[in-house]
């Protein structure tokens, strides 16, 4: 017998012609054709679930731990979904409020343009996004509000925008796109860092035992407030009551 079709019958499974892993079932073949072998086929399986009394009619509802309740939220109580929820068409008052920031978008594009504002060190583009946050965070004062409206809001959007801005600015790839596109992204995604920017401050204080109270988060710009004693001025956004805003 020729030796190479003796060692091909050997090491190729009969079924899917693939590497064997030895003799199964009275032939050379792989784990995955013995596998599908080994277990009964489908038909027969059902006939033998349905022998034993199983059916779809039996199936058990309301069977999870956690019960899903919906929550108490300001758009379950007006009854209107969020892209319309501080529209109040039962006032009689019709004024409405405009931020300006088309300063703030000149801005920014300019921090795109200029680049980093220090030198870009990493061995891969990783580290480098993680010593550009590193200049940010290494800064951090916090400082604690009792209120808060639209002032404070805008800041805080100015701050978050032009942050992202600069830290986009140490990532190379990105960099490598034009600067309308940069800017678009800038403007799209800023708000999705200013949350995590939020969470992760609120964790490092946290670890720095600048405070203790578990009520107290970081809400926007190294902003402090404590959830028990914080007021928000929803007047310039919505004519409803702060009761209702606040349920």
């Amino acid at each position: 017998m020729n030796r190479s079709l003796l060692v091909q019958n050997f090491n190729f499974c009969k079924i899917c012609a693939q590497p064997a892993s030895g003799n199964h079932f009275g032939i050379q073949s792989c784990r995955a054709c013995a596998a599908f072998f080994r277990i009964p086929c489908k038909p027969c399986r059902l006939k033998r679930c349905k022998e034993q009394g199983m059916s779809t009619s039996n199936f058990q509802f309301n069977r999870d731990i956690l019960k899903r309740i919906l929550p108490r939220s300001v758009e379950i109580f007006v009854g209107k979904p969020e892209s319309v929820i501080f529209c109040d068409p039962q006032s009689p008052q019709n004024s409405k409020t405009f931020i300006d920031i088309q300063g703030l978008v000149d801005y920014t594009a300019n921090i795109l343009k200029n680049g980093p504002e220090g030198p870009i060190s990493g061995r891969s583009q990783l580290q480098k996004l993680a010593n550009g946050l590193e200049n940010f965070s290494s800064r951090i004062s916090v400082r604690i509000l009792k209120t808060m409206s639209k002032d404070e809001t805008a800041d805080c959007w100015e701050y978050y925008i032009t942050t992202f801005a600069k830290w986009l600015n140490y990532f190379d790839e990105f960099k490598l796109l034009p600067i309308d596109m940069q800017l678009e992204i800038a403007l799209a995604v800023w708000h999705v860092w200013g949350r995590l920017e939020k969470h992760a401050i609120t964790a490092l204080v946290r670890k720095q035992r600048i405070f203790t109270d578990r009520n107290m988060i970081v809400i926007g710009r190294n902003v402090l407030v404590n959830l028990d004693a914080f007021e928000y001025d929803h007047t310039w956004l919505t004519k409803y009551e702060p009761e209702q805003v606040e349920l």
